[in-house]
């Protein structure tokens, strides 16, 4: 096995086993971390050719901090990433992303591409802003990388990116009993993961195909602080730097006012008195005006559904059929093709998951056909 991808899901189970079907015969391991209030119904652990599953649930929505540390015991691997339960990361991008975390033991995480999956009498896909575009992390000052990565909200992007098992150890090892996301800002999580990652190593966005962000069932609602608060942006500084002094890479260049400094750029990006770039400010301003018309109904949701596709095709960003979009990226991986036929199937046909019917029947074609 090449690689162990991580999932982590909540009340969702019908999707994981898409995400069986989508990496089928693949050398890799999936690892499903449910939070889920009862089994799937599926069985603890399978395999399907090279590819090999293992379930656990540790149920609650907050316990998402115990089920990390119990997926990275389960990791085989030398390579992992984290994937969320509806999206799509690409096996030929994850390849890209290895053999670069080879020939670049100074980079933390490595992956490409940030696109958005939609379902609108098809499938298309379309750049998501701001995660869609070039950035890189190759200062050799670990705090300089990390502050620049939350400036620009980026967290997002080296959550979601292949890593080394070391450093998914180290994370994990620093995460102890008192480590809860109940109750903080949404975002706790993500900062603290990336930051670790941007503080512990360099980082640079690949302009090939690898995340395909899908969210057709919605986000889930979380309870916690809007803002991060000053004592959660010490017990955010403290964790990162417990991970930091975990890694064998640990830049003992951070000195000893490193922790007071992490905690200081989380206050002033994250904080009650936040400091935002223009993107962020666009982004807030964005959501206000869905949150607006989304007040109004079904009619609302329509109208800026309308409003947001005149908005991208004026900045030239216009959905693309999965066909177009492997023929802009075939020169980047013989998979590619092979690969937007099998999403096709599977999420436009399956937008909401399988049920564990469904399932066998899928799963009886691909043992038949012999893919």
């Amino acid at each position: 096995m090449l690689a162990t991808a991580v999932v982590v899901s909540y009340n969702r189970q019908d999707v994981l086993r898409r995400q069986l079907l989508h990496y089928a015969n693949k050398p890799i391991q999936l690892i499903f971390a449910d939070g889920s209030d009862e089994d799937w119904g599926n069985g603890e652990s399978g395999s399907i050719g090279e590819m090999t599953w293992e379930y656990f649930r540790i149920s609650g929505f907050y316990s998402l901090v115990a089920r990390i540390k119990m997926a990275t015991s389960l990791v085989k691997t030398d390579f992992v990433y984290y994937i969320d339960d509806e999206d799509c990361i690409l096996w030929s991008g994850v390849l890209k992303a290895i053999d670069f975390l080879r020939e670049h033991p100074d980079h933390a995480v490595a992956g490409g591409r940030y696109d958005k999956l939609t379902f609108d009498r098809g499938l298309r896909i379309h750049p998501l802003k701001p995660f869609s575009s070039k950035f890189e992390l190759l200062q050799d000052d670990g705090l300089k990388r990390f502050e620049l990565l939350c400036k620009e909200n980026r967290t997002a992007n080296l959550c979601y990116q292949v890593m080394r098992r070391t450093s998914l150890q180290a994370f994990s090892d620093a995460l102890g009993p008192n480590n809860t996301l109940e109750g903080k800002m949404s975002g706790f999580g993500e900062i603290a993961t990336s930051g670790y990652l941007a503080i512990s190593g360099k980082w640079q966005y690949g302009e090939y195909p690898f995340l395909l962000r899908f969210s057709i069932l919605g986000q889930h609602s979380w309870i916690g602080n809007k803002n991060l608060t000053d004592e959660d942006a010490k017990e955010l500084a403290e964790l990162i730097m417990r991970a930091c002094a975990n890694s064998n890479e640990f830049d003992e260049s951070l000195g000893f006012n490193a922790q007071e400094s992490i905690a200081e750029i989380c206050k002033q990006r994250y904080g009650l008195d936040a400091v935002f770039s223009k993107v962020n400010n666009w982004l807030r301003l964005g959501l206000m005006f869905k949150q607006l018309l989304t007040r109004l109904g079904y009619p609302g949701l329509v109208l800026f559904n309308i409003l947001f596709k005149i908005f991208i095709c004026f900045r030239g960003e216009t959905p693309k059929r999965l066909e177009k979009y492997a023929q802009m990226y075939q020169n980047e991986s013989p998979l590619i093709r092979d690969e937007m036929e099998l999403v096709e199937k599977l999420w436009s046909r399956y937008p909401k998951g399988l049920t564990n019917s469904q399932f066998e029947e899928e799963l009886a074609l691909l043992c038949r056909s012999g893919a």
